[in-house]
């Protein structure tokens, strides 16, 4: 921590096949969490946070260990150092950081249903549909929509029920 600044990164690894020896190879998507330590969102450069700043540095100095299940682990290496010179041009020490905030998603509504049943509606309806050929039925008269397009008709406020920032209301 620097400069009432903090940095942290989350690391998440993801399955990039073998190499040419048969190793299990994996890519790491690297996602930093640069903050002020007050809290603010006020925003700061890229030379008050010196691990990004000198970030090909830094990750030399990274050792990884990749742990699996039944405590199996084993040391994984880079393929590829980064670029000091490539990195300073591209992120000079002058650029604007936002800092990281946090979005608190515990309060938002999780809208859940079965997929089996979503699956089997959507098969018979557009099957029914396709069966039809050319000949599809109205759109136009939502009064008397046919036997087609009667499972629809509960959809219509599909948009008024489910929003991420209103929340689900009893209609």
């Amino acid at each position: 921590m620097a400069n009432n600044t903090i940095e942290k990164v989350l690391w998440t690894a993801l399955p990039n096949g073998y190499s040419a020896d048969q190793r299990l190879r994996i890519s790491v998507f690297v996602a930093p969490r640069l903050s002020n330590a007050d809290g603010s969102d006020t925003v700061r450069t890229l030379g008050e946070f010196p691990a990004f700043a000198n970030w090909p540095e830094r990750l030399e100095a990274i050792k990884f260990r990749v742990e699996f299940d039944d405590n199996l682990s084993a040391e994984a290496t880079l393929e590829a150092a980064a670029n000091p010179d490539l990195w300073e041009r591209l992120f000079p020490p002058e650029t604007p950081v936002r800092p990281y905030a946090f979005k608190d998603h515990a309060k938002r509504m999780l809208h859940e249903f079965p997929v089996r049943g979503v699956l089997d509606f959507l098969q018979r309806t557009y099957g029914a549909l396709g069966a039809m050929g050319t000949n599809f039925p109205s759109i136009g008269s939502i009064e008397e929509p046919g036997e087609l397009l009667a499972p629809f008709l509960p959809l219509g406020k599909i948009t008024e029920w489910i929003s991420d920032w209103i929340p689900y209301k009893q209609k």
